[in-house]
């Protein structure tokens, strides 16, 4: 007959808790929740096609924890936006977040008019939030790239990734290619050139 008090919290909408890069991949979606707590090594582990080709609207609850050893290969010359992320919309917010050692190659270039490719997103919208959200890795112009309508930034290439420490992302051409590349590490500003 005793009465016992109970407080909760309840967060909105359906969350994934995520313990292994595996468990992440299995339930990747663009709108997908997520709750991180362990950090998920994605060496032996492809990253999710899904968020790499589409547009991020949910959201990603870090905990302290990282996200390690991605790889990610644009491969695709109708591509319009290009990242581990190929996009972040308005509503995408990713918290106490760590990407590291992420690597982002633009291999096909892309055949499109107003393409954007950066490591962590192609195109990011006004609106997206980002709290204690550090990058780190490689963006990776490939020998296989041509001249065109490109936008390529360090973290994206549009939009804002205010809140995104990006002090340990480089910019490099592929090895043995007629491209160089230089970066502004102040503005994230990737500039390409390509050779005859």
């Amino acid at each position: 007959t005793d009465t016992i008090k109970v407080y909760t919290t309840w967060m909105e909408g359906d969350w994934f808790h995520i313990y292994t890069a595996e468990q992440f991949y299995g339930n990747s979606r663009l709108d997908g929740n997520y709750i991180l707590y362990a950090d998920l090594d994605f060496s032996g582990t492809v990253w999710s096609p899904t968020l790499a080709n589409g547009i991020f609207t949910g959201k990603i609850m870090g905990n302290g924890h990282k996200i390690s050893n991605v790889s990610v290969e644009q491969a695709d010359i109708s591509a319009y936006y290009g990242g581990i992320f190929a996009g972040l919309s308005e509503t995408a917010e990713l918290h106490e977040l760590t990407f590291e050692n992420v690597t982002y190659k633009i291999g096909a270039g892309s055949r499109m008019q107003g393409v954007s490719f950066g490591l962590l997103a192609g195109t990011i919208a006004e609106g997206a939030t980002f709290e204690n959200v550090t990058v780190s890795g490689s963006l990776v112009v490939g020998a296989n790239c041509y001249p065109g309508d490109y936008t390529i930034g360090l973290v994206c290439g549009q939009g804002s990734a205010a809140g995104v420490d990006h002090a340990g992302i480089t910019a490099s051409a592929e090895e043995g290619s007629a491209i160089t590349v230089e970066t502004n590490s102040d503005t994230g500003v990737v500039t390409v050139t390509f050779g005859s």
